[in-house]
């Protein structure tokens, strides 16, 4: 996805920092190198580090360029999560409950069904997912277990 969103962005963010900086900075510095330095602030944007932005020691043009950048991102983003490869659905389901005299009596609902992109990604990331969701109270289940197991073995040695 990021491939795809780093080359939309190319002229985008061209056009966003030339309406940011003024023209006349544009034209002192030469085309080319011009470029170049939007290029290297783009790759340093997408590139993953384990530093916070804020610990980072930019220069103030790579600030600017950063800014329309994670403008653009985002405008991006909207647009490709917007299409509808990414649109869940609602469809309507049939349900029960058990009403004061005991009778079931139907009630009306709707469940949200994923789209194909977000079933793929889950598929693709469901041991994840799960090792997320319920990793942290398994391994306190099992931190308790063996608490219990030490301490019945210090009353009862």
């Amino acid at each position: 996805m990021a491939n795809k969103i780093e080359q939309a962005l190319e002229q985008k963010i061209l056009e966003e920092v030339g309406k940011v900086l003024p023209s006349v900075l544009s034209e002192l510095v030469p085309q080319e190198s011009w470029q170049e330095s939007i290029k290297q602030a783009t790759e340093a944007f997408f590139k993953k580090s384990d530093q916070y932005i804020q610990q980072a020691r930019i220069s103030r043009f790579d600030h600017v360029i950063y800014m329309a950048l994670e403008n653009e991102t985002r405008k991006q983003l909207v647009v490709y999560f917007d299409s509808p490869e990414w649109q869940g659905q609602w469809r309507p389901i049939d349900m029960t409950v058990r009403g004061e005299n005991g009778q079931l009596n139907p009630l009306p609902g709707f469940t949200h069904i994923a789209c194909d992109e977000v079933r793929k990604c889950v598929a693709a990331n469901i041991e994840k997912i799960i090792e997320t969701m319920v990793g942290g109270q398994i391994q306190s289940a099992v931190d308790s277990m063996k608490w219990q197991v030490k301490s019945s073995l210090e009353k009862n040695p």
